[in-house]
């Protein structure tokens, strides 16, 4: 499952406390935001030593 929820997504940018990612599309955005957003801002606040408290998951036709 989560080769699948993950394969192509792009953590793309990080503005002030919020983390964007985009996805491969609506369904797989949805699911990485409602079952993942809390296990990847703790992730990404570690890795970048700095506070990540949303994550905003985009289909990447809206890149």
């Amino acid at each position: 499952m989560f080769y699948r929820v993950f394969a192509g997504v792009r953590f793309a940018e990080v503005d002030g406390p919020v983390l964007y990612v985009y996805a491969k599309d609506e369904s797989i955005a949805a699911e990485i935001e409602e079952d993942f957003a809390l296990v990847i801002a703790d992730l990404a606040t570690e890795i970048l030593k700095q506070a990540i408290q949303v994550v905003v998951v985009l289909p990447k036709v809206f890149q």
